[in-house]
């Protein structure tokens, strides 16, 4: 039963990584050789045309009804798009067009959503950019389909470091930190794909809920959140997730490390509805292969339904509350130290050879995440036969 209910949404990852190269150039404008700023260069711009920019200093740009490439010769760290007071710093509008290889930095929003990019509608690509210092958070996607990947975004304060409101939007390979409030924040309808994301060092004491990921569904939609690593994010409630669960709102969790987030209230890794949400309803609710590990109460559910969400082969260590408290660690799901490693690379969260993780998770849940979050092939045998693992990251033997 749990099984059959991930792969509705699980499939959408399937069709993640079409092409999103732009089309035949019918010019390039270039900046600051032809134009002085990329400003004037975008506004000169036809369908089809691209603008490229030398390294150095520019201001921002607004882009509507149009699809071009903008990106830069030097990357990111050469190439910066600087905002001013009550300006976001790059605004995409109706447009897929495809914007990479800049720094995007002091821009200000009059809200907590997007002072550094804003997309709102259409389905651009935004790709290798680096996110930081803006006022009012760092990114924010409304009813758009856009391809948010390769980015980081660090360091933005007075808002949220991704913010999704109705969006399609697929979210994948970004680094998500040290933003002031939230990491994600997913509001009303949509069903955004998010995908090897690592989201660490978000939220204050001063944020409420969802410090790392904050779903908030107030419409009917379908999320897919896969192998992504969420640690050390820090708020009241919820550290590492909150979800707001409404009727008709489907999501479904497959593959994610929630560690060592903390919160002063309860649910350090996740708390799962909401008693004064009116709607709520936590049947549309899906978690399969996580591992939630930190102290105390790691995963709090509140069912206003009576109905708990599914959990289908989860760690949750040491403990689960509230209305969860039982079905999260029975079954299929167990509680036990996941006794993780540090990688090859330095980076810890990885599994050692003494995890309970190896070899325990649901191949059916998992079939269409071929890869973990360092990019290495699932489903490798741990010892235990050729069973996926549980978490982000996949145990390879010596």
């Amino acid at each position: 039963m749990a099984s059959q209910r991930v792969h509705p949404s699980v499939a959408l990852l399937a069709v993640l990584l079409g092409s999103s190269s732009p089309g035949p150039h019918a010019a390039t404008l270039r900046v600051p050789e032809q134009y002085p700023g990329v400003r004037e260069a975008v506004d000169a711009a036809v369908e089809g045309d691209r603008v490229l920019v030398s390294a150095g200093e520019f201001g921002g740009f607004y882009l509507r009804d149009k699809n071009i490439e903008v990106t830069s010769v030097s990357g990111p760290e050469s190439t910066v798009l600087r905002g001013s007071f009550l300006d976001t710093v790059v605004t995409l509008r109706d447009t897929s067009s495809h914007v990479h290889g800049f720094t995007v930095r002091s821009g200000d929003s009059d809200s907590d959503r997007g002072g550094g990019i804003v997309a709102d509608g259409g389905a651009p690509t935004i790709e290798d950019m680096i996110v930081t210092a803006n006022y009012g958070g760092g990114i924010a996607i409304y009813f758009s389909a856009a391809r948010v990947h390769h980015n980081r975004i660090v360091g933005n304060y007075s808002g949220h470091g991704l913010y999704l409101s109705g969006a399609d939007a697929t979210v994948y390979a970004n680094v998500i930190e040290n933003n002031w409030s939230r990491g994600v924040v997913v509001f009303g309808g949509g069903s955004p794909v998010i995908f090897r994301n690592v989201i660490r060092g978000n939220g204050s004491t001063d944020v409420g809920y969802g410090s790392g990921i904050l779903a908030y569904p107030t419409e009917p939609g379908r999320m897919v959140v896969a192998d992504n690593l969420i640690v050390g994010n820090h708020g009241y409630e919820g550290g590492g997730l909150s979800i707001f669960s409404a009727e008709n709102s489907h999501s479904t969790w497959v593959n994610n490390t929630f560690a060592d987030n903390t919160a002063s209230h309860f649910g350090a890794q996740a708390t799962i509805g909401r008693e004064d949400f009116a709607d709520g309803d936590n049947r549309g609710l899906v978690f399969a292969n996580n591992v939630f590990s930190g102290e105390g109460i790691s995963v709090h559910c509140i069912s206003p339904t009576g109905e708990s969400p599914v959990f289908d082969h989860n760690d949750v260590y040491p403990a689960a509350g509230g209305d969860c408290a039982e079905t999260a660690v029975t079954g299929s799901n167990f509680s036990a130290d996941p006794k993780f490693t540090l990688g090859n690379n330095g980076r810890p969260y990885h599994l050692s050879p003494e995890s309970p993780l190896v070899d325990a998770g649901s191949n059916d849940a998992a079939r269409e995440i071929h890869r973990d979050l360092g990019k290495r092939p699932r489903v490798i045998d741990g010892g235990h036969g050729p069973i996926v693992d549980i978490g982000a990251y996949e145990y390879w033997p010596k």
